[in-house]
């Protein structure tokens, strides 16, 4: 296996992450061990952390002026977020953690590095989920999205937790209506637009659209998770339709996926509304049974006249 380090020659610290994950039995312990144990002897340590007493190991290194205080600040703020995603993944009955994974020594070094100047206990939540959803997933968050997180104030995650709120997916991707009435209606400003920008979580094309079904069979639009809207031609001829969207960048999709802050009922309906009046195509609203190979299964009832008050 290729070697990720090595401490003092000892034969335990020459496995590449996700072996050394397994010795220290997650890859939570193996990043502390990676930043750690390059200031001891290794296996007595080791031993610590794999029964969760890093506190003791940092105590010991602080006593023989090993390491610095700053760095007891990153590995005690790690810590707080490590310990905070164990609880999310604990109350996620439906999770399907891959206890086999191929771990990305450099993310959890990254995240590492980044999460460990993270104090505020709002920030702390959301760098929790996103740890969780690693270890879920070893996919879903990619460096990029780290590096998106890191920009983040309180006051921008919280905005774009409550954009998310007025956002809606096209299976597994995101976007805000991009129509004056939805926009003015929900109170988005062009400058929040440009912030979100700014912070890599929408992209930066002006002028994304989406093309609809030109044939007269249903064709599904966008969901919200639980209600998935639908068009249909109403024209007796096939015609060109399409519909204007800010998409989220592949950070803004994972960090929407990871907040799961879904849009309302009576949003998705707006949004049918409003593309009714441009479109002057048929919009419904159906409750979705499932997602498979990128295509929506839902029930027959139309529920729009029953969420069309907003």
């Amino acid at each position: 296996m290729k070697e990720m380090f090595a401490v003092n020659n000892n034969d335990i610290f020459t496995y590449d992450f996700s072996t050394l994950a397994e010795k220290c039995g997650s890859a939570v312990n193996a990043t502390l061990a990676s930043m750690f144990l390059r200031y001891s002897n290794g296996t007595e340590e080791l031993d610590k952390i794999k029964s969760g007493k890093m506190e003791e190991v940092i105590s010991d290194l602080i006593n023989s002026d090993k390491v610095t205080y700053a760095e007891v600040y990153k590995a005690r703020n790690f810590l707080k977020i490590a310990k905070i995603s164990e609880q999310y993944i604990k109350d996620n009955s439906s999770s399907n953690r891959n206890n086999h994974a191929e771990y990305d020594y450099e993310w959890f070094t990254r995240f590492y590095e980044n999460a460990g100047t993270i104090s505020n206990e709002i920030m702390q939540e959301l760098w929790a989920k996103v740890l969780a959803s690693k270890l879920n997933d070893a996919s879903s968050v990619s460096l990029k999205t780290l590096d998106a997180l890191k920009n983040l104030s309180e006051a921008d995650a919280k905005w774009f937790e409550w954009i998310c709120s007025r956002s809606f997916r096209r299976i597994t991707r995101y976007f805000i209506p991009d129509y004056e009435e939805f926009l003015k209606f929900y109170r988005i400003k062009y400058d929040d637009i440009l912030k979100l920008r700014e912070l890599g979580l929408i992209s930066t094309d002006c002028n994304a659209v989406h093309n609809l079904n030109p044939s007269h069979e249903i064709d599904a639009v966008c969901d919200n998770t639980y209600l998935v809207l639908a068009h249909k031609n109403a024209s007796e001829k096939q015609h060109h339709v399409s519909m204007n969207i800010l998409p989220f960048t592949k950070a803004g999709n994972e960090l929407a996926s990871i907040i799961s802050n879904e849009a309302s009922h009576q949003c998705l309906a707006k949004f049918g509304k409003i593309l009714k009046e441009h479109t002057h195509d048929d919009y419904y609203l159906h409750n979705i049974r499932y997602i498979r190979n990128d295509e929506y299964f839902y029930y027959k009832d139309d529920l729009m006249n029953i969420y069309d008050w907003e």
